[in-house]
């Protein structure tokens, strides 16, 4: 099976309006140090980002039991995996990262007698492809990261930037959705399903002679429009309707609308794409960037096509991120 790749996009936010120049300056250098060139400062965050990717052991996250590294081949570079572009503000290339922590099996699919076992220090990742914009007149950054199918590495990479950009105070990491593509899947965008899932343990007997013992059930239930489907702008009207339908299950009445977790799917009629919306957070149209086919090299994204596809993204999304006009530009 060919593995999809989707781009996240990510706004790393300082505080206090800090610029990433002010933030280089104080972090990496002395208040006696004088101040230094955009260039020699860009050059020192390179170094300081690769400083923990490049050791011979893994940087690991213990909250999810994910690790990050690079994994150099024989003859290979470190600027050949991943790239500083000082004059653009931009560092980009690829991160090795996945899972630990898990004892697995691994074998040949075509004989499964030759198998070896991955124990709970072994790491199994993936290459993954990012895209980092630190302008250093600015307080906000771009990132740029691959997810592959189910799979990501998100948690891990924004922690590590997290600490990367600590100085005074933590800085946020944003998920950002372009409005063009907002708007683009809007306009075809209808309810595919509505669905609440929650967990109840009522009391219950398998005859009348057996005593009753508690048992957890999880309750799912699924409203799927058939026909004509409904439209975007008429979403609240369905899920107000919600709140009147009620489930019978075990002796219990349940109210859809008061499940614990209530989740909808919205669909775009032309592209097929779907976005998930949460009934407490509201219909906020999330879409990911679905990467094409010929973007992939021998199973991993190529670094130069990716490298253009990002800064020419960046560039229509830009006066959004930073909130300008075109002649604040």
């Amino acid at each position: 099976m060919t593995v999809k790749s989707q781009l996240e996009v990510y706004r790393i936010i300082l505080p206090s309006k800090t610029t990433y120049g002010e933030l280089i300056q104080g972090k990496f250098y002395d208040e006696n140090s004088p101040k230094q060139t955009d260039i020699i400062k860009f050059k020192k965050l390179y170094k300081s980002f690769l400083e923990k990717l490049v050791k011979n052991n893994v940087w690991v996250y213990k909250e999810k039991k994910k690790g990050l590294t690079v994994f150099l081949e024989k003859g290979e570079q470190i600027n050949q995996i991943i790239t500083s572009h000082p004059n653009q503000y931009i560092i980009e290339g690829y991160l090795d990262g996945g899972r630990y922590d898990m004892i697995r099996k691994m074998a040949a699919m075509s004989d499964t007698t030759q198998r070896k076992t991955i124990s709970s220090t072994d790491i199994v990742a993936a290459r993954y492809y990012f895209h980092l914009y630190i302008p250093f007149n600015k307080s906000i950054g771009l990132l740029f990261l691959e997810k592959k199918n189910d799979d990501q590495i998100r948690d891990a990479v924004k922690a590590y930037f997290s600490e990367l950009f600590r100085w005074k105070n933590k800085c946020q990491i944003q998920a950002y959705f372009p409005k063009k593509m907002i708007e683009k899947f809007r306009k075809s965008a209808v309810v595919d399903t509505l669905y609440s899932i929650d967990y109840i343990s009522p009391e219950v007997g398998l005859t009348e002679s057996e005593e009753l013992e508690a048992q957890t059930y999880e309750v799912l239930v699924q409203i799927k429009k058939i026909g004509n489907a409904v439209p975007y702008d008429n979403v609240d009207q369905l899920v107000e309707a919600t709140k009147d339908l009620n489930v019978s299950f075990l002796g219990q009445t349940l109210n859809f609308f008061k499940f614990k977790t209530r989740k909808g799917i919205m669909k775009n009629t032309e592209t097929k794409k779907q976005s998930t919306f949460d009934f407490e957070k509201g219909v906020f149209i999330h879409p990911y960037i679905e990467l094409d086919e010929e973007l992939l090299e021998k199973g991993i994204l190529n670094k130069e096509k990716m490298f253009k596809f990002c800064t020419s993204l960046m560039k229509e999304i830009y006066n959004d991120v930073y909130n300008l006009n075109i002649n604040e530009k």
